[in-house]
């Protein structure tokens, strides 16, 4: 009996084992940072089946990119620079967004329809960029490593019924001495876009003590 339950035992570990080996390898296909969680957790309260196993690799989405330099940019708010781990480079949310004062000394968002990310060195130039159109954006953004940027966004799917549905992103930026390659990996059909008023994607609407609702 005992050799039996042995077995028995041994068929379950190594299920185990093969199911716990499948999701790794999967999970280690794109990098998600914990301090990026609360927007997922918003976005499950339009939709509570949203998990990471349901985003795939965008192929059409892929680009490396050559690294450039513009000339120094003055004029970056900086609660809006999210500096790397070795402070070599920044991450600006969007290029595009303007910050009003309030009376209660919070912040009112201005964006631009169309949503610009930019990657910086110390000295404030310049060396990559991304540009969306309207129906795209990011919101959040978070340093996994020295030279790996991960944003979350939304892209509206517009449906030949009329309906317009959120897609969401997940944009790995991979940064080196010459290029940035780019990865995104999508979760089609999230939620109905008459939902997202609802929600608080944008990093900035967590930080109340700051910015204005």
């Amino acid at each position: 009996m005992r050799p039996r339950m042995i077995a028995g035992s041994a068929k379950a570990a190594s299920a185990a084992l093969f199911l716990f080996c499948s999701c790794l390898a999967f999970s280690q296909d794109f990098v998600f940072p914990p301090e990026l969680r609360w927007w997922l957790l918003e976005a499950q309260k339009a939709n509570p089946t949203i998990s990471l196993d349901g985003f795939r690799i965008d192929e059409s989405q892929g680009a490396t990119v050559p690294i450039g330099k513009s000339e120094a940019k003055a004029d970056l708010y900086p609660v809006l620079k999210k500096w790397n781990y070795s402070g070599d480079r920044f991450a600006y949310y969007d290029l595009d967004m303007d910050l009003s004062r309030n009376k209660d000394g919070r912040y009112s968002v201005s964006r631009d329809i169309d949503s610009a990310l930019g990657i910086f060195d110390r000295g404030v130039a310049m060396v990559f960029g991304d540009f969306f159109g309207s129906s795209k954006g990011l919101n959040a953004l978070c340093w996994a490593r020295d030279n790996l940027l991960i944003a979350s966004g939304i892209w509206l799917d517009f449906k030949k019924d009329g309906r317009v549905m959120v897609d969401l992103v997940i944009r790995e930026y991979a940064i080196s001495a010459k290029d940035v390659t780019i990865r995104e990996f999508s979760y089609p059909d999230a939620f109905d876009n008459e939902v997202r008023g609802s929600l608080s994607l944008n990093w900035w609407e967590q930080r109340r003590d700051y910015f204005a609702p």
